[in-house]
């Protein structure tokens, strides 16, 4: 048997325990994401002291990145890197280290597991080749951390730390890997918004993708076709919404903050985790619309127009089902 004979059969052979592991983790997550919240939330702290000491003007960008260097040792670190509006560029970047071995304490125990089971290779499947496994995986697995906070830092505002940070009216929040891949988690556009830029921004939608994760704010937006169209982490804040299709429309972990919905049509659109928080409805359309795990306050539920499956579907803001 050569090496790369070796090594598929060493990788096809131990699939289904990788994916085991990465289910593990899927389910143990909930468990510990508490645990990862307190310790962003020391990380925030270290970096407002920083501020402080080094009167840093207002910040941009914040990016989590999962430190690869540190693997082959066995250390999960997360290094937060605070940046103004130049971004890379900027000379005096804020850092800050955290551990997140807690999160990966199982994956540490498949890792070792493959390395003695490498061993009945002969040296045909080598160290490097579980440890670019493994480095695969939790990789694999820090994105899903990554989507998770998604709904996380939907309430990073709450935090006293974040918000002693002095940023811009925009600002992202970024979790991935060391100048590499990485997932928006999180972003502020307080920029007031008009309808030309809405209309502009639907004629350019050809594909029906680009307005994703887009942010509108103290916007008045009247008509608009989004039939059908992926609207995924969009956010409306203190927006007026008057005449508007949604249809079929993919708003999964979209955000509507303090908006007025009037004359809208959400039949049959997907409102999964949707965020409704502080909305008025007006003579708008929820027939058989998605709301799996949508998120009101209790001042955001329509007063009309949900049957019950919806009614049963959906959550009160705190996590008290409705």
């Amino acid at each position: 048997m050569t090496r790369e004979e070796a090594l598929r059969v060493f990788q096809q052979e131990h699939s289904q325990l990788l994916e085991q592991c990465q289910q593990r983790f899927i389910d143990d997550f909930p468990n510990k994401v508490q645990t990862l919240m307190e310790r962003i939330n020391h990380a925030f702290a270290s970096i407002r002291k920083q501020v402080e000491e080094k009167e840093k003007e207002k910040v941009v960008f914040f990016h989590f990145s999962l430190l690869r260097c540190d693997l082959l040792v066995r250390k999960f670190t997360i290094l937060l890197q605070v940046q103004d509006i130049r971004w890379f560029l900027d000379p005096m970047p804020l850092e800050t280290l955290f551990s997140v071995d807690f999160l990966y304490e199982n994956l540490v125990q498949t890792w070792d597991w493959l390395l003695d089971e490498r061993k009945k290779y002969i040296g045909k499947v080598s160290t490097y080749d579980v440890d670019f496994m493994m480095s695969d995986l939790i990789f694999t697995c820090n994105r899903i951390v990554g989507n998770a906070l998604r709904y996380f830092f939907r309430d990073i505002e709450d935090s006293t730390e974040f918000m002693a940070i002095p940023k811009e009216f925009t600002w992202d929040i970024y979790w991935g890997e060391y100048r590499n891949e990485a997932i928006l988690t999180a972003r502020v556009a307080r920029i007031p918004k008009t309808q030309k830029e809405w209309q502009t921004a639907l004629q350019l939608d050809t594909e029906g993708t680009r307005l994703s994760e887009s942010y509108w704010y103290q916007a008045s937006l009247e008509t608009g076709n989004c039939s059908g169209k992926l609207l995924c982490f969009m956010t409306f804040e203190d927006c007026q919404l008057k005449n508007i299709n949604f249809k079929t429309a993919d708003l999964t972990g979209a955000r509507f903050c303090n908006c007025l919905i009037e004359n809208c049509d959400f039949e049959s659109a997907i409102l999964t985790t949707t965020l409704f928080e502080n909305c008025r409805w007006l003579n708008t359309s929820l027939l058989n619309a998605e709301l799996r795990q949508a998120v009101f306050t209790e001042d955001s539920i329509p007063e009309e127009g949900l049957d019950d499956r919806q009614l049963s579907e959906l959550l009160l803001k705190g996590g008290i089902e409705s």
